[in-house]
């Protein structure tokens, strides 16, 4: 429904750290996440970014949850952000890995490899559209069996 209503995103200025830190406090205590170790590497010295902030839990929400299903709730999420010109924020899972024939399509809008489990598709094209909407980039790498992990980039507050 998201997907199909675009809102206008309400900008403020803000410290990426906190928001994640928002989205653990909601996350951790999931069934899903009893089983997995999150590990917090927040850069202490991050500049401010301009966003809005319910739309980047979403994609922080989305991305951990993808990671905690990725790894059918056992295993280790790193969480990682730094300053490298722009904000890099990095989900990091020890879970199965995208399928090489899947990963040209994990941005596309209904594309899922969980249909039967009430996936819909949308999360990653809506996170991508997102990211994109505050002027970053949204990328990942993966290994089967290993893991996968996807970065957020996002422009640093100029104003």
């Amino acid at each position: 429904l998201d997907f199909s209503r675009h809102r206008e995103p309400e900008f403020e200025i803000m410290n990426v750290n906190d928001v994640i830190e928002e989205v653990l406090l909601l996350i951790e205590i999931q069934a899903i996440f009893q089983n997995i170790e999150i590990v917090r590497k927040l850069g202490l010295d991050l500049p401010s970014i301009k966003g809005d902030r319910s739309q980047l839990q979403q994609v922080f929400m989305n991305l951990a949850i993808n990671a905690a299903e990725a790894m059918k709730g056992e295993g280790k999420l790193t969480i990682a952000t730094a300053f490298r010109g722009e904000v890099v924020i990095t989900f990091a899972d020890t879970g199965l890995g995208i399928a090489p024939e899947n990963r040209d399509k994990i941005f596309e809008p209904f594309f899922t490899t969980r249909s039967d489990k009430g996936g819909s598709g949308l999360g990653l094209a809506i996170s991508h559209g997102i990211i994109t909407g505050h002027g970053g980039t949204i990328s990942f790498t993966s290994k089967v069996n290993e893991g996968t992990s996807f970065t957020v980039r996002l422009p640093v507050n100029t104003t």
